[in-house]
């Protein structure tokens, strides 16, 4: 592989200084066969609490495993399988808790089953049986449920109150992926086959850092005009604590990841298997999506600005409260969605399809083209339609709208304050509910 020498000198002054025991990164992946044993045999009954935080953008098989344990017969274990946390006793099994796609932090106690806040009571007194597993259940023994595109963010154990484990994820001193216990400062490593995916570095030195064929920019670092994907200099470029990256072309295969005080300007997203993640905490603005390329922010002040989405397939995804997107453009051929408590502003559809759901929000949309959807729990206000589709179904909100083009409220769905303008054509089924201004 060529690599520039930008990279390679950077690379060399970050060799110049003293290199920890392990390198902290933000997340291991799991491709569908590694796993890890924690070791861990939890008894909530005698105060022990498990901490886990992870991100799963979809689940894969039948029941696709993220962590814990149980005994032969389903007794005996606390584990995740899928949208649910199950716990299980002598006597059986209850399902504690459920867990959606996308970034969850799940706390387990002999009291309660906590996700992202949301607290649910222990519904049964557990003594684990056998070793708690990541990426995976010991299902009495054995390491089942693999799934890939599962990424393990942290890990804590705790003993009345007190820190006995805890596990990040880390690439060891010889660039080994594990999970990395700051306790007993050992390293925890696969059990299965193949090899987890990294990330970037998230602490330590700032710089320009060569990881798992690819760049992270950190510090107060800047780069500009690089090219990420199949057939260019790296595959993989990560923006984080500060870092800067401009004019960035993420083609045909690569991935960017912008975080945690990470901006990104002026980025073109395209082709097939082209992917850019925004998350919590990161900045993009100026983004061009299109050919079958994916753009996804999400989690909690994560932002895109001035983004341009069109066809054929271009994909922006919003979700999680607390992202947001505005000043986008839409064009034939595109997609985007909005839910989970994500919120778009400054709409501009001149074609595409707008899809606005589940606790979703979308002000300030225009249309002369294209089709929008409110479905249920989600919330569009500002509109004007002077040309296009927009339907509110069961259970979705439109306010204030100003309509030339086509309106459908089906039955369920809410339309208030419509001003209706030559050409309008309005439909209201029944039980469909809308006012006029």
């Amino acid at each position: 592989m060529n690599v520039n020498p930008f990279f390679m000198m950077m690379a060399a002054n970050a060799a110049g200084r003293a290199a920890p025991t392990y390198t902290p990164v933000a997340f291991l992946e799991s491709t569908g066969t590694q796993w890890i044993d924690t070791g861990v045999v939890p008894d909530f009954a005698d105060g022990d609490e498990i901490e886990i935080h992870y991100y799963s953008a979809n689940y894969t098989g039948a029941a696709p495993g993220i962590f814990g344990s149980r005994d032969t017969g389903v007794v005996n274990g606390v584990y995740a399988l899928a949208g649910s946390v199950i716990v299980a006793d002598a006597n059986g099994y209850n399902s504690a808790a459920n867990l959606a796609l996308g970034e969850n932090v799940v706390k387990i106690s002999d009291s309660a089953v906590v996700v992202n806040g949301a607290s649910s009571p222990m519904p049964r007194h557990v003594t684990c049986a056998r070793s708690m597993y990541l990426f995976a259940l010991d299902n009495a023994g054995t390491a089942d449920f693999k799934y890939p595109g599962l990424a393990v963010m942290e890990w804590t154990y705790r003993r009345n109150g007190h820190v006995v484990q805890h596990l990040v994820p880390a690439l060891d001193a010889n660039n080994v992926p594990c999970m990395w216990d700051t306790v007993t400062n050992t390293p925890l490593y696969n059990a299965g086959t193949g090899e987890f995916i990294t990330s970037h570095p998230v602490y330590g030195e700032t710089g320009v850092w060569l990881v798992s064929g690819g760049t992270g920019i950190s510090g107060l670092w800047e780069m500009s005009g690089a090219s990420i994907g199949i057939g260019q200099v790296a595959p993989l470029q990560a923006v984080y604590l500060g870092g800067v990256a401009n004019s960035t072309q993420v083609l045909s295969g690569g991935t960017m990841n912008v975080s945690s005080g990470g901006v990104a300007g002026s980025v073109t997203a395209c082709g097939s298997g082209a992917r850019v993640y925004v998350s919590r905490g990161g900045t993009a603005n100026g983004v061009e999506i299109y050919s079958s390329a994916r753009v996804t922010v999400f989690g909690s002040n994560a932002s895109a600005s001035n983004v341009a989405v069109r066809g054929p397939d271009g994909f922006l995804t919003v979700y999680g409260s607390g992202a947001g997107a505005g000043g986008i453009t839409m064009s034939g051929g595109a997609y985007v969605i909005v839910y989970q408590g994500a919120t778009l502003s400054g709409i501009n559809q001149l074609g595409g399809n707008l899809y606005v759901s589940s606790a979703g929000t979308a002000t300030g949309l225009t249309m002369s083209g294209g089709a929008a959807v409110v479905y249920p729990s989600g919330t569009a206000t500002d509109i004007v339609v002077s040309g296009g589709y927009l339907r509110v179904q069961a259970g979705g909100v439109a306010s204030s709208v100003e309509v030339a083009g086509s309106l459908t409220v089906s039955s369920g769905g809410t339309a208030l304050d419509v001003t209706s303008k030559a050409g309008a054509v309005i439909t209201v089924s029944e039980g469909g509910y809308i006012t006029y201004a």
